[in-house]
């Protein structure tokens, strides 16, 4: 398989989200053959574009190929972890996050690798389970990297889970003043895919409103379509395609009345 076409692979699973087969039956046993075979064939080849194209092919949700997935972030190539932790993202089953948090807990210096670290971050995230929030919250702001920092907001925006709405607030609760501000517009923005408003960059509002509504707030199953600029942060750290409804300037600067429609 050709570099370009390892490149075009990745950006379809960008824009697409997690196609999961019928959990209840399992995918066909030839296909998770033919996955575990083909993987073991490229990840033993020298040449690393080999290696990643397998690895964002074949991401058939079974625990032999999740297995495999998640050997495969150890390799010796920055291009070919990558890969197999999108691959990890991507692949709709329990077995790829429980990959994925046994990857945080044991490989230290991924955790600090500037490129790969926002990257498990958001691979973790996009499972969406609320057993990661004490993963992605852990020792928070003694993270280094501003970018894992980002992602780990963000990421945390992504669990639709009330307990996501009390982390996020906590997070502002503990580092008022310069220490947070950086990063109030990933807050911001998770919070208002959580809570379907937006009470723009003060905290405060955020708190109070939550205080308001805590008692009878039910969780959207769907994601609210937010204002233009935090929709676009949204899209751009998920790689989504970016659809952005145009609508009143105002939306930009943060209204309290949340999303128009």
């Amino acid at each position: 398989m050709s570099v370009m076409r390892a490149i075009a692979l990745l950006a379809l699973l960008a824009l697409c989200p997690p196609q999961g087969e019928d959990e209840r039956e399992g995918p066909d046993p030839k296909r998770v053959a033919e996955a575990v075979r083909e993987l073991e064939s490229a990840l033993a080849q020298r040449d690393p574009a080999l290696r990643e194209a397998a690895l964002l092919e074949y991401r058939v949700p079974a625990p032999e190929v999740v297995a495999l997935l998640a050997k495969a972030v150890g390799d010796r190539e920055e291009r070919v972890r990558r890969a197999a932790l999108e691959a990890l993202r991507y692949t709709p089953h329990e077995s790829a996050l429980e990959a994925l948090h046994k990857t945080w807990k044991r490989d230290k210096a991924l955790r600090k690798h500037v490129e790969l670290a926002p990257v498990l971050y958001r691979a973790i995230g996009w499972h969406g389970d609320p057993e990661s929030l004490s993963i992605l919250e852990s020792n928070l702001f003694g993270d280094e990297n501003p970018e894992s920092i980002r992602a780990r907001i963000l990421a945390m925006g992504n669990i639709r889970h009330v307990e996501s709405i009390e982390h996020l607030l906590d997070v502002g609760r503990k580092t008022r003043g310069l220490r947070v501000r950086p990063y109030v517009d990933e807050l911001r923005t998770s919070l208002a895919m959580l809570l379907g408003v937006d009470k723009g960059e003060v905290l405060e509002r955020w708190e109070d409103h939550w205080k308001e509504v805590r008692k009878e707030f039910v969780m959207a199953e769907k994601p609210p379509l937010l204002p233009e600029a935090l929709q676009y942060r949204w899209n751009r750290f998920w790689g989504l395609e970016t659809r952005i409804r145009r609508g009143p300037r105002r939306e930009d600067r943060g209204s309290e009345d949340g999303p128009g429609r």
